[in-house]
């Protein structure tokens, strides 16, 4: 049986991908355990990417790690996560809700930029700095759950 879908591939010379596989018309990627982040272009322009879990060895999303993967709908972040990048989500417009794990600390500037199918997202106590535009132009953003306390 010959699958038909087209895989998403890196764009750096060593790729995380173990396997991809379809998930309805869509594809998936899992990524191996010692991996400890998602470097800058990894998964940008992935033109059939629809979901990604993370294992709990990621401590980094790079900057424009999934950029323009348009039929992105989920992602599953681990709580090692302390760092996303600038624009590591921008222009996911398929990303509905994403869950920002409870280690997160930085979330750089248009992180989550033309997100524009985002509806909620929970921002957890751990963060110690979101730079600016990190939600600009999410059109359907209506619910911002703020755990966040400003330190002093």
């Amino acid at each position: 049986m010959k699958l038909e879908y087209k895989p998403c591939y890196t764009k750096e010379e060593k790729a995380l991908i173990t396997s991809v596989g379809p998930i309805g018309s869509g594809c998936y990627v899992e990524i191996p355990n010692n991996e400890t982040k998602i470097r800058t272009l990894n998964f940008s322009d992935c033109p059939n990417l629809e979901s990604v879990e993370l294992p709990d060895s990621i401590k980094i999303i790079d900057s424009k790690a999934f950029q323009n993967s348009r039929k992105l709908k989920e992602v599953k972040l681990p709580d090692s996560v302390e760092k996303i990048g600038k624009i590591a989500f921008e222009n996911c417009t398929s990303l509905e809700k994403i869950n920002l794990p409870n280690n997160l600390k930085t979330i750089e500037h248009n992180a989550f930029c033309w997100c524009a199918a985002l509806k909620e997202i929970t921002i957890p106590g751990s963060i110690e700095y979101i730079e600016e535009n990190t939600f600009e132009y999410c059109k359907k953003l209506k619910k911002i759950n703020n755990k966040y306390r400003r330190r002093y």
